[in-house]
């Protein structure tokens, strides 16, 4: 089989598996061509979430191969839209602007706060889904009828917002948690983050706003966590036989080199705990090892 990389793309596609593994990012599962005369976005990654409640701080870990990354211009939009044909739109970026932001050959990392009033246009429709709960019960929580309408529509979202993230739901009975549930999901957008490097090559996200992240014992709410790896290892063996080979289907020559071993237990056979792999010139084969690992 034709080897397609060069030596130098080679270290470039390890460099940022053993980057991005441990974070919250679409992982490659197989090799692609890297050069070095542009700039390929190797993963996205947000924390401490991946996903941000209104008034949150998020972090951007940024991370490239390619030419190396010299510049960056980043911008966010709170007006994103999808259309009914499926067409999206993003309009009024604002700059980011960090002081502590940092940038390296192969990455960028830099922070920016939600908005707070990210949802201070969603008063009819808070309206509308506290309509689906009895006064009586909204009464318990401060969201009766009376003190809704008392409150100017762009700080609805303000006494929702406090109603759920200050509410402690361990005592409330199931219904009620289901709802709440079905009513934070409901209550929830997405913010557009673009990220132009270099002078020109320029990179989208989506990050999902709502306050799922700080409701606190209701057990019907859903959070995009990061993965939490065991390990990750990179299995590299010669190319004998002109195929893929499993993590468990070689010989005493071949290497597993695991990357992040928290679980150490389940890399049999030989192995180097080690953060950086040597690619040998040649025609070779590297192959995600698996028995829980993320792939790399």
């Amino acid at each position: 089989m034709k080897n397609p990389f060069s030596l130098k793309s080679l270290f470039a596609v390890v460099s940022g598996c053993s980057i991005v593994c441990l974070s919250c990012t679409q992982f490659p599962t197989q090799l692609g061509y890297i050069g070095d005369q542009y700039v390929q976005t190797v993963g996205f990654v947000f924390t401490p979430l991946a996903e941000g409640a209104p008034g949150d701080t998020i972090h951007l870990h940024a991370y490239f191969a390619g030419e190396p990354v010299r510049s960056y211009a980043c911008s966010i939009s709170t007006q994103y839209s999808i259309t009914h044909y499926g067409s999206d739109t993003a309009i009024n970026f604002k700059p980011v602007i960090d002081p502590n932001a940092s940038v390296s050959p192969d990455s960028i990392n830099l922070s920016f706060v939600i908005p707070q009033d990210f949802f201070a246009g969603a008063g009819p429709l808070i309206k509308s889904m506290l309509a689906t709960i009895p006064d009586s019960v909204r009464s318990l929580y401060g969201l009766g009828a009376a003190a809704v309408n008392s409150v100017p529509p762009a700080q609805l979202a303000s006494l929702f917002g406090l109603f759920l993230t200050t509410t402690d739901f361990s005592a409330v009975d199931t219904s009620f948690c289901k709802l709440v549930a079905h009513l934070a999901e409901l209550l929830s957008g997405q913010m557009v983050l673009h990220c132009a490097v270099n002078g020109g090559y320029t990179i989208t996200r989506n990050i999902v706003v709502r306050y799922n992240s700080r409701i606190r014992n209701d057990r019907y709410i859903f959070v995009n966590r990061n993965p939490d790896p065991w390990w990750v290892g990179i299995l590299k063996v010669r190319n004998r036989k002109q195929q893929l080979l499993s993590a468990f289907e070689r010989d005493s020559g071949d290497t597993i080199f695991c990357l992040y071993a928290k679980d150490t237990s389940v890399v049999a056979g030989p192995k180097r705990f080690i953060d950086t792999v040597v690619i040998d010139t040649g025609s070779l084969i590297m192959r995600p090892a698996t028995a829980g690992s993320q792939a790399a």
